[in-house]
């Protein structure tokens, strides 16, 4: 790829370079002959002429060879002179392709000479044919091989070039103003599937947090892949930047569009490299020998070209495939002939983020002359606004400058329905509004069950499965209720079976989850039928059904609650809405009708915990 060349190419570049040297005196004739190498022009200075010059004899001589050299299937090859094996294939890298058909775009639109026109068309049609139905391009066309040539082709920008080109294509603009109706959809369908591969493949952190990109995906997983030995997963600064780049061109971007930019203009200000510096060795010949690493505390912000799946650590792969994390550790061969540093996403940090996406989540929950909301946070937000009406879609403000996900709105009139919306802000702008929800606060709850286990017994509890007793390790007091079994699923319920408006709390602390879940139920029936708010292994939060013996997710979302911590969990039920609460935060909100009434209850699947400072209180709803 561009970026790294083998010795022999080095040569050819040698070679090119002295041809580029001779062009103001041969022709593009002499200086393009049919057996030239494709990977030898220099794309951005030959795309750098003036108009005028594609319609001249250098022009059209160049715009010759490419309509001499394009491959049945409508591409072209980085060699031209390359006859077997992948790479006699059409391929975007190198910006291989996209470049030949821009020339002849630049040369039809000169002359108006048919040959171009169908040349051109038919590279057109061999971006979108080859595209992936996940909306991805392999580096090579049709490669029969399960190499890397068939990944999701980031590495060098190649798919930005394709999008790009396309986008124009698809706009009729540029150079591009002839194109066809009919393929002028064609290529907005598949920048409309490529922009939503980017979304799809931008790397989540095992916490939830999003990155940015790899220079390979798999085509099938999306995941990030190898691509040489030397290019191992990870997160890739310098693709990464190009896709945020090519991202900031679209013209009302949708949310998940900006959230893409804005998760990633937060990573690259997140990893960030200060007060150092690369400089590059020669020896008393001028030939590179090292690049070495050194602190400068003046040194402006650079970037590795990778860094670790979820650590988000500098890391360093030498050509035998080995993980290093300082650029010292690798070989000399591999410390030259790499761009390991660079300030690829400089300009996009200092810009800074896009105007963030309309807040998702929102949720409001109904207390005593009070309405609580909470949403998830949005990325490259650095405030809240919260709106409030009394009818649809009719809203002031009741609250800015929030730097939290939650607001209490307090001092309401029971038994009114309250709207609410939340806005988004930064330096760049404000959001639009979230989806509306609303909530109609009621009277103080009245307490239907407590149980701080300090009477020292279970009274009032019934076991039907798992080893349960109360336990000296207490919660907070004397005594907490403990369940030891990891093998088999632990039951065990309390309360009257006509409750139905009613909210559950518990204190909960998990010593292990063996991979499974602890659930605080709520109208509970038996061990076949109730709702839970699960914490699953720790890191999912979920409101879950049980119908029949049919367990059903309703909604979930990524929260830590890790082992050895104490946490107040609370199912809240009313009519047929269901609300999880974690340490007092609305988390989680849905609907379901299945269930009226029942008891509590608590549910391990082969996990151990303890539990403490039962609450049930009726919610007048």
């Amino acid at each position: 790829m561009s970026k790294r060349m083998s010795k022999g190419k080095k040569k050819l570049a040698s070679m090119a370079l002295c041809v580029s040297m001779l062009m103001s005196v041969f022709s593009v004739t002499a200086a393009f002959p049919q057996s030239a190498f494709a990977a030898t022009l220099d794309w951005s200075t030959i795309l750098a002429h003036s108009d005028s010059w594609f319609s001249g004899t250098d022009g059209l001589a160049l715009a010759d060879q490419i309509v001499a050299n394009q491959n049945s299937d409508g591409g072209w090859k980085k060699d031209y002179a390359t006859t077997s094996g992948d790479w006699a294939l059409s391929t975007i890298d190198n910006k291989t392709t996209t470049s030949e058909i821009t020339v002849l775009a630049k040369t039809y639109k000169q002359t108006g000479t048919a040959k171009y026109l169908t040349s051109l068309q038919k590279g057109i049609d061999r971006l979108i044919s080859g595209q992936y139905s996940n909306g991805g391009w392999p580096q090579i066309f049709g490669s029969p091989s399960d190499s890397y040539h068939t990944h999701i082709t980031y590495n060098d920008d190649a798919i930005v070039h394709v999008l790009t080109l396309l986008t124009s294509v698809a706009n009729k603009s540029g150079d591009y103003t002839f194109i066809d109706s009919t393929r002028a959809a064609n290529a907005s369908t598949a920048v409309t599937k490529g922009i939503q591969c980017i979304i799809n493949t931008q790397i989540t952190n095992s916490d939830g947090t999003k990155t940015a990109w790899g220079q390979q995906h798999d085509k099938t997983t999306l995941l990030p892949a190898t691509g040489r030995a030397y290019e191992l997963p990870s997160v890739a600064s310098s693709e990464s930047a190009g896709i945020v780049s090519y991202l900031k061109t679209i013209s009302s971007p949708s949310n998940d569009v900006k959230n893409a930019i804005n998760n990633a203009i937060g990573f690259f200000t997140k990893v960030k490299i200060t007060g150092t510096k690369v400089t590059k060795v020669y020896d008393s010949s001028g030939t590179l020998t090292d690049v070495v690493v050194s602190s400068d505390s003046s040194a402006s912000p650079i970037w590795t070209r990778f860094y670790e799946l979820n650590t988000n650590k500098p890391v360093f792969f030498d050509r035998d495939g080995s993980t290093h994390y300082a650029m010292s550790e690798l070989s000399q061969e591999r410390r030259i002939g790499y761009a390991w540093y660079g300030t690829w996403p400089s300009s996009l940090v200092t810009a800074g983020y896009v105007t963030p996406a309309v807040p998702t989540g929102l949720a409001a929950a109904a207390g005593n002359a009070k309405v609580t909301l909470s949403w998830t946070a949005t990325p490259g937000a650095s405030s809240y606004t919260v709106k409030r009406g009394t009818a649809v879609g009719s809203y002031t403000t009741v609250a800015s400058g929030l730097t939290t996900t939650s607001y209490a709105d307090t001092g309401l009139t029971n038994g009114t329905k309250y709207y609410y919306v939340v806005t988004a802000a930064n330096a760049a702008g404000t959001s639009g509004n979230s989806s509306e929800v609303n909530a109609t606060p009621t009277a103080s709850s009245t307490t239907l069950f407590s149980d701080n286990f300090e009477d020292g017994n279970t009274t009032g509890w019934t076991s039907t499965r798992g080893t349960w007793a109360l336990t000296t390790s207490a919660i907070s007091g004397t005594y907490s209720l403990n369940q030891t079994d990891t093998v088999n699923e632990g039951r065990i319920s309390a309360g009257t079976s006509t409750w139905g408006n009613y909210s559950v709390s518990a204190d909960i602390n998990v010593s292990n989850y063996n991979s499974a879940r602890v659930m605080l139920c709520g109208r509970f029936t038996d061990a076949n039928n109730y709702y839970a708010v699960s914490l699953y292994n720790g890191v999912t939060l979920e409101i879950r059904k049980k119908v029949s013996g049919t367990s059903t997710t309703l909604v979930s979302k990524s929260l830590t609650v890790a082992t050895g911590t104490n946490h107040n969990v609370k199912l809240e039920m009313s009519g047929s809405t269901l609300n999880a609460y974690v340490d007092g935060t609305l988390q989680l909100t849905t609907t379901d009708s299945t269930f009226t009434t029942g008891v509590i209850g608590l549910i391990t699947q082969g996990s151990a915990a303890k539990f403490d400072n039962f609450v049930v209180t009726s919610n007048g709803a």
